[in-house]
């Protein structure tokens, strides 16, 4: 296993690329917690702040149950592994003192309320700024923080379809898919938050300037699809939805084997592929067959070419086939479950999954970063904190002693 490991908190040995990059991070749920999440992995010393009565509403999320009492959360696990908890009542006088002080030392502070929300409660960036001139503020909205929506809740399901993600990956009849519990609209716009941040803190770090960062779950949707809007913006074309069968290119298609597990092919020069392929599939007579002399021709005949390769595929299992594409030097890969990841040796090999200590659940395995570093390395840390776990260390951190930690707790501020 690769040490491909960031230190603990700026504690540890070995230095992250943000080791030392303190981060307070208000947000909520997910498109914020797990673009912290995406920085803690890199060495960033993130504060998780939650009221001190109701918390994350993350902490309530249910995807399935772990354990007979249910008290482990998967969702929360995965939005705020590596941080550090602390409990904060903002709309209490003594707890918005306890929340400057905090910013004083803090480097970025990242939440992702509604429009006019951090305003109301006095931790917009016109405030922050005059407490840390060099502080970062960024926020992460649904739909952005202008124009006549700009107000309005968004959750992950709103976001792939305001954004034509749900359209584009529609069944070919038009009824639109529920792509499930996955998030993928929350985790774009998580990563585009974290992608802003790491700006920011350049910019700093070269200009001296602390700034206001603004994304939303929308414009990272349309960020991360816009070769296929493109399409439409500038080809005047909307992208087709497109059974197996009627593939314009039945060489880049998947195909069902007979252990009925699926594989990927993807040879998109076809006239170059299609003889080593159906002399792999043993159907050399397809090379006499003037259906299928030319691409054009295969494109017009491409439903039947379909046919023919999924009665081939169909008669040896899967690993057999990767084998035999593998020699031609197919480009070429297996269609995989979630399940399936903790076996792939690729997967393996590059870290991509870890391995944390749970102290109540044990050993858990978790997607680690896909980023390398050769000198200032990052992976995940430590587990998700229990609900205010380190209040009294943050708040001793930052100058409070026991006695003042008790008169806050007992005045509701904390």
């Amino acid at each position: 296993m690769a040490t491909n490991g960031a230190s603990v908190n700026g504690h540890g040995e070995i230095r992250g690329p943000l080791t030392g990059i303190r981060i307070l991070d208000l947000s909520i749920f997910q498109n914020g917690p797990f673009s912290t999440v995406m920085l803690s992995d890199m060495g960033a010393d993130v504060i998780k702040i939650e009221h001190a009565e109701e918390g994350d509403p993350a902490r309530n999320v249910r995807l399935v149950a772990t354990t007979d009492s249910d008290a482990f959360k998967i969702y929360f696990e995965t939005m705020n592994r590596n941080k550090r908890a602390i409990t904060l009542n903002l709309k209490h006088a003594k707890g918005q003192g306890v929340f400057r002080k905090l910013v004083e030392k803090a480097d970025v502070v990242v939440q992702n309320f509604r429009v006019g929300v951090a305003e109301r409660l006095g931790i917009d960036y016109e405030t922050l700024k005059k407490i840390n001139p060099r502080i970062i503020r960024a926020a992460n909205t649904g739909l952005g923080h202008l124009g006549p929506e700009a107000t309005q809740p968004l959750l992950d399901g709103i976001g792939q379809a305001r954004s034509g993600f749900v359209y584009v990956m529609a069944d070919p009849d038009g009824t639109p898919s529920n792509i499930g519990n996955i998030g993928f609209a929350d985790q774009s716009g998580a990563m585009i938050l974290a992608y802003a941040i790491t700006l920011a803190l350049l910019a700093r770090e070269r200009y001296g300037v602390g700034q206001n960062v603004e994304t939303s779950q929308l414009g990272a949707m349309m960020f991360l699809m816009q070769s296929g809007i493109h399409q439409v913006f500038i080809g005047n074309q909307q992208p087709r939805r497109i059974p197996r069968s009627e593939s314009k290119n039945p060489l880049s298609n998947t195909y069902k084997c007979a252990d009925g597990e699926w594989l990927s092919m993807a040879a998109v020069q076809s006239d170059r592929w299609f003889s080593p392929i159906v002399k792999m599939l043993d159907r050399d007579g397809l090379l006499e067959d003037p259906r299928f002399s030319s691409l054009d021709l295969r494109q017009e005949h491409q439903d039947e070419l379909v046919r023919i390769f999924d009665e081939a595929f169909a008669e040896r299992p899967r690993e057999h086939w990767l084998g035999k594409l593998r020699e031609i030097g197919m480009i070429m890969g297996p269609v995989q479950s979630f399940g399936d990841l903790l076996t792939d040796p690729q997967v393996i090999a590059n870290d991509y999954v870890v391995e944390l200590e749970h102290p109540t659940v044990g050993t858990l395995k978790e997607v680690g970063t896909p980023i390398y570093f050769s000198e200032t390395p990052g992976r995940p840390r430590s587990t998700a904190p229990e609900f205010g776990q380190h209040t009294e260390e943050v708040l001793i951190e930052h100058g409070y002693d026991w006695k003042q930690i008790e008169e806050l707790r007992a005045a509701g501020a904390i």
